[in-house]
């Protein structure tokens, strides 16, 4: 069986630093990389449509994240998805 989803507080509070979603990953869900103060850079592939609030808050490194021409479900809720994250380079 393939996962298709990252659970709800799976990476919160954790060292991480950067991390590539692959493309079979369809929904990120609630808070999932809250308050991961190392993580700086983020890829989200093709094939991700949905990403719940709050998953990218609270992170002060961040500096870029990638987001996908496919995401139908969270356009409008990246300001709360990205809550407090330092400001991103393009």
């Amino acid at each position: 069986p393939s996962c298709n989803m990252i659970s709800m507080n799976c990476f919160s509070f954790t060292g991480l630093k950067s991390i590539e979603i692959p493309s079979s990953i369809r929904k990120i869900e609630f808070n999932t990389f809250y308050s991961c103060k190392e993580l700086e850079n983020v890829i989200l592939n093709n094939g991700l449509l949905e990403i719940c609030e709050n998953s990218f808050a609270f992170n002060s490194s961040l500096k870029s994240i990638d987001i996908p021409d496919s995401l139908i479900y969270g356009t409008s809720l990246l300001q709360t998805v990205l809550t407090n994250a330092s400001i991103l380079q393009r």
